[in-house]
């Protein structure tokens, strides 16, 4: 789960659509943001000791229009925080879930 602080969020969802040279998005980052978590060859037991990296999946059970992956590494020793994207096509898909509700997937009926 991700979660809002605030006007910081907000500012750092509106620094990612600039880097991403998109149009900054019209609503604030949501309050919190489940996401599929996958520790990348690190424990996260030790979170605190050692840095860990993630890959993070947004709406992994939704619309493709808001599906993204991105990389999230964690140096708590360090004090260091790096969100990296994972491919430049979730650019948009990652501002959506960010700060829309997910887009719940209709069931295929035959």
């Amino acid at each position: 789960m991700l979660s809002s602080v605030g006007a910081q969020s907000d500012a750092f969802v509106a620094a990612l659509a600039e880097h991403f040279g998109l149009a900054p998005p019209d609503a604030p980052m949501l309050a919190s943001i489940p996401v599929d978590a996958l520790a990348l060859a690190d424990d996260p037991d030790r979170i605190v000791t050692q840095p860990v990296r993630f890959k993070l999946f947004f709406q992994p059970n939704g619309s493709e229009e808001g599906y993204a992956e991105v990389f999230l590494n964690v140096d708590a020793p360090a004090k260091r925080v790096e969100f990296n994207e994972k491919d430049t096509g979730y650019r948009e898909p990652l501002l959506r879930a960010l700060t829309s509700r997910p887009t719940p997937v209709e069931p295929h009926v035959s």
